[in-house]
């Protein structure tokens, strides 16, 4: 009888269900600085680029990299180049984040771009903005008449 117990004890804690961690969550927007709304398309001749994020299920001391991604700025940098990163560590559970990307001296070359978070090695998710072209001089069209 004894035999018979131990073995529904061992099966039963061998078919226990087991608790699954659920992978952690994060949501992320960008915009020209912290006081401004979320947006998908900024100026040539803006400062900086800002991408904020927010997770759910991450504990503190979990890392997190945002990398600058240049999807597609013409002749002006080969596709999916990586203008810059930067990880640190979360603070506390269910963190909240950000970094920024500077523009260049000579401004940001028109195109497609993304800031890509990564919770640990993992790419968690990604921001897509565009960078629009320096608008034409109406007084540039009358030059040529």
């Amino acid at each position: 009888m004894k035999r018979y117990a131990l073995a529904l004890i061992v099966a039963a804690v061998a078919f226990a269900p087991v608790a699954v961690q659920a992978k952690p969550t994060f949501e992320a927007v960008v915009a020209k600085d912290q006081d401004s709304k979320p947006a998908t398309s900024f100026p040539w001749d803006i400062d900086q680029v800002m991408v904020f994020f927010h997770s759910k299920g991450n504990k503190a001391g979990d890392k997190v990299r945002i990398a600058w991604i240049a999807e597609d700025v013409g002749e002006v940098a080969p596709k999916n180049y990586k203008i810059d990163e930067a990880s640190f560590d979360l603070d506390k559970d269910d963190g909240s984040g950000g970094g920024k990307v500077s523009r260049p001296n000579n401004g940001w070359p028109a195109g497609k771009y993304r800031a890509d978070i990564y919770d640990g090695d993992a790419l968690a998710t990604s921001v897509k903005f565009t960078i629009d072209a320096p608008k034409k001089d109406a007084d540039d069209d009358k030059e040529g008449d």
